[in-house]
């Protein structure tokens, strides 16, 4: 049709944008927290890193910081790897900077609306706040990793 109009394809499509075309409304947040999913499922990892959050991934683990101790170590057993010894374990799910093992926001979002319940049903009592905090930080944490890989990539 475009060539019988003596236009580029480019030409005819920019021609009837708007017309019989339904916008989209996207909202920049949101976007950015879908960016940030797939930064979380494909960004580049250790090959140790790897195996954990492949093994992760592919139970129904959760979080790896809501493992005990004994779970995490039976995590790195199923993903082939040495070990570490349980007070290393502790330190890393402690460091709530660190996470290299999340391949989705996924646990943070069943946590949130699980509170957020407990809030309207009036249950004040039995929100665990220390948890709200800390995934609060583990969020801020992912955000600003995302933004400086974003930046680094050259993409923006």
């Amino acid at each position: 049709v475009a060539e019988a109009m003596g236009l580029r394809e480019a030409q005819l499509v920019a021609a009837h944008v708007g017309h019989g075309t339904t916008a989209i409304a996207a909202h920049p947040d949101q976007l950015a927290l879908e960016l940030e999913e797939v930064w979380l499922a494909t960004r580049s990892r250790s090959l140790d890193d790897q195996k954990i959050a492949s093994v992760l991934e592919k139970g129904k683990h959760g979080h790896w910081r809501d493992l005990s101790t004994d779970g995490l170590k039976k995590l790195y057993r199923e993903a082939g790897l040495a070990v570490p010894s349980s007070f290393q374990l502790w330190l890393s799910k402690t460091n709530l900077f660190w996470d290299n093992y999340a391949v989705t926001r996924e646990p943070f979002i069943r946590f949130g609306k699980k509170a957020l319940e407990k809030f309207k049903q009036r249950k004040f009592l039995q929100v665990n706040y220390l948890k709200i905090a800390g995934v609060f930080i583990q969020e801020a944490a992912l955000l600003i990793r995302f933004i400086t890989a974003l930046v680094r990539s050259g993409h923006f």
